[in-house]
């Protein structure tokens, strides 16, 4: 892993059904914050610089749960990590933006850029990005941010 780290990071979900996921996350930040759901991170008033959601199956997030995490977190670099249960989903739902989900095998290397982006080491992925842009941000193909 890389040598950067957040200053603070927030986990909301489930801990214990990604354990991989919540480990790497404490790695990566000099503060957590987890909670355990959306409503108590919203509600909290902590900001974080990076904000990881685990999602263990399709629709475990409404779509004002959703709604709530993009709108308080918008100035955050967002991860939404995806269970093996969520594995059609980008077929067939588009509740997020596809380019801050992951699935759970994929997160290491996502957290990685995720935390250079943080250093200002490369630009980042906007949320809106196309699937063509997400490919080459996942694969090395992104570009240096500009001095």
């Amino acid at each position: 892993m890389t040598d950067v780290r957040a200053d603070s990071a927030i986990l909301i979900g489930a801990p214990h059904r990604m354990e991989g996921v919540t480990a790497l996350t404490v790695q990566a930040a000099t503060r957590l914050h987890q909670f355990p759901d959306v409503t108590s991170a919203v509600e909290s008033g902590v900001d974080a610089e990076l904000v990881v959601v685990i999602q263990n199956w399709s629709d475990e997030y409404s779509s004002q749960d959703i709604r709530q995490i993009l709108e308080r977190f918008s100035e955050s670099r967002l991860i939404v990590v995806q269970g093996r249960w969520c594995l059609s989903d980008r077929r067939t739902r588009n509740a997020w933006p596809a380019a801050i989900c992951v699935f759970e095998p994929d997160f290491p290397a996502r957290l990685e850029l995720e935390l250079l982006v943080l250093a200002g080491r490369i630009a980042p992925l906007p949320w809106t990005a196309g699937l063509d842009e997400i490919f080459a941000f996942d694969n090395g193909m992104q570009t240096k941010k500009p001095s």
